[in-house]
């Protein structure tokens, strides 16, 4: 070998050899082991094929985990193993998560924990008010917050008032003496700070958060130190968080694949105008979430454009937006970037995952349209979900019917006459879209058991 071919080796190793490092530096974190070298957790599922047909059993497994896969991984960058093993078993290996993102989660939740331990419980304070040592167990349960001091002395005469009276024979009596004890009380509770609608606020961007949060540190003055240490825990944390930052995140993404549900949407009332008002409201203070005694709930779209039938609307204003909502039937409303409909949460309003009258989806098939262009993704209840679709379809002809994959509305159609068992999904899809949404459904419709080791 010539001394200039040698030298060209040895110049072209060297350059292989920066490329490789620079792509792999910072080594710590570009870098990741499997579960045998860092730890981790190996979750096992065994799918239910029990009523999966003979010819449609064959690599089961492996269907179920490049649905999963596509879902929960698509860029293959999580260090995710996926392994099926057999036709019904579906093994997911998570190393564990090191470093950065791990300690600033676990960081911002010491910071909730530190806000919840300023609350306190109705249960706490009863106890208090029956203690021997009332003198020192109240006081103790101000817990940082000034402004509960009073209110607990308030609760304590409102407490005594009441037991002076229970024996009387006068009822409206005890009635007015029980009911200045609930709202003194209430006013006690009121002073709790809720952590939850503080995390939702947090995920949120720009002049939105800052207006909510600006109302809700006016709810707490005396926990500000407390909340702007949380907020700065959340900001450090989101920096570098990537979504699977412990196996309980991976356990709720895989819960959520591919379960579909059908809702009765809310409709307006001409007679009743501000019926839905309370909701509104509380979507916009609080988002989305479910509070005790709704009987409704929001629910985000999927395809805003395609649901609502009207281009551009991600792009309304205000003004715009709020002419466009008050045209409308069902009941739609906007939540920073996101669109909603309300919908009915009693189960007799709707054919649900969680129905006790258990009944699964047999089939999804991706059909063309022939009516609007496009594709549909037609499906097939089993017996049990026919004859309960029937009933809900036979009792609610001329409303409309959410349909709903992993808690998000893709469409809702006018129920124009009793369905049984067969349906359609529609949503203005394009060719892949409407088989990967039939793929997710097929899956979503296998039951897994987990086992985890």
């Amino acid at each position: 070998m010539s001394e200039k071919n040698l030298w060209l080796k040895l110049l072209a190793t060297a350059v292989l050899g920066v490329l490789a490092f620079v792509e792999i530096y910072p080594p710590a974190t570009r870098l990741k082991g499997g579960i045998d070298l860092v730890g981790g957790t190996s979750l096992m599922y065994e799918i239910d094929d029990t009523d999966v047909e003979g010819y449609a059993k064959k690599d089961l497994a492996k269907q179920v985990m490049q649905v999963l896969r596509r879902r929960i991984d698509p860029d293959g960058v999580r260090n995710l193993v996926w392994r099926p093993i057999g036709s019904n078993r579906l093994e997911i290996q998570m190393p564990m998560t090191a470093g950065e993102s791990t300690r600033l989660r676990q960081a911002y939740r010491d910071a909730q924990e530190a806000l919840k331990a300023t609350n306190v419980q109705l249960h706490e304070i009863e106890e208090a008010l029956l203690s021997g040592a009332r003198d020192t167990a109240l006081p103790a349960l101000s817990r940082g917050v000034p402004s509960r001091q009073a209110l607990l002395a308030q609760a304590a005469s409102a407490y005594d008032a009441m037991q002076a009276v229970i024996r009387s024979s006068d009822i409206q009596v005890k009635a007015d003496a029980e009911e200045k004890y609930e709202a003194a009380l209430d006013a006690v509770l009121a002073t709790n700070v809720d952590v939850a609608r503080l995390d939702e606020i947090a995920s949120l961007d720009g002049a939105n958060r800052q207006e909510k949060l600006a109302r809700f540190k006016e709810e707490y003055p005396d926990r500000l130190e407390l909340i702007d240490k949380a907020l700065a825990a959340f900001d450090a944390w989101q920096k570098v968080r990537g979504g699977l930052d412990d196996p309980a995140d991976l356990q709720r993404m895989l819960r959520s694949a591919g379960v579909l549900e059908f809702r009765i949407l809310a409709e307006a009332d001409p007679q009743n105008p501000r019926e839905f008002d309370r909701y509104r409201e509380q979507l916009a203070e609080n988002g989305p979430r479910v509070l005790a005694n709704d009987l409704y709930g929001w629910f985000e779209l999927e395809k805003p454009e395609s649901f609502l039938d009207e281009k551009n609307i991600e792009r309304f204003t205000d003004e715009q937006w709020s002419d466009f909502r008050a045209k409308r039937n069902e009941i739609v409303d906007r939540y920073g970037d996101k669109f909603y409909v309300l919908a009915h949460l009693s189960p007799t309003k709707g054919l649900l995952a969680s129905s006790k009258r258990k009944w699964s989806l047999k089939r999804a098939i991706p059909q063309p349209d022939p009516s609007r262009g496009g594709y549909v993704v037609a499906f097939e209840l089993d017996e049990r979900g026919g004859v309960q679709f029937e009933a809900l379809t036979r009792e609610n002809t001329d409303k409309r019917l959410c349909i709903l994959l992993d808690g998000k509305a893709f469409s809702a159609p006018v129920i124009r006459s009793t369905i049984r068992t067969r349906g359609e999904i529609s949503g203005d899809f394009t060719a892949v879209e409407v088989e990967e949404l039939s793929r997710t459904l097929n899956a979503g419709a296998l039951p897994a058991r987990r086992k985890q080791t």
